[in-house]
């Protein structure tokens, strides 16, 4: 299965699930981002670097969701 190059208005960023991820998300976030404080290599940090930006860009898609919706 190929995602379309628009796949994001097809996300429901206002049911509960979302909410919910978004909640998750968010909370993981605020924990990465303290790790990344705390980190004591350079190989640490970029390992959560990567994982805040990933996280970042899931919570993008709620942007370009309601973007594309005009909600």
């Amino acid at each position: 299965m190929t995602l379309p190059p628009d796949f994001a208005k097809h996300l429901d960023v206002h049911s509960p699930t979302w909410k919910i991820i978004k909640l998750w998300l968010e909370d993981k976030k605020e924990v990465k981002t303290n790790l990344l404080i705390a980190a004591d290599t350079h190989d640490k940090s970029n390992q959560i670097r990567g994982s805040l930006q990933f996280i970042n860009e899931i919570l993008a898609l709620e942007k370009a969701a309601t973007s594309s919706d005009g909600r």
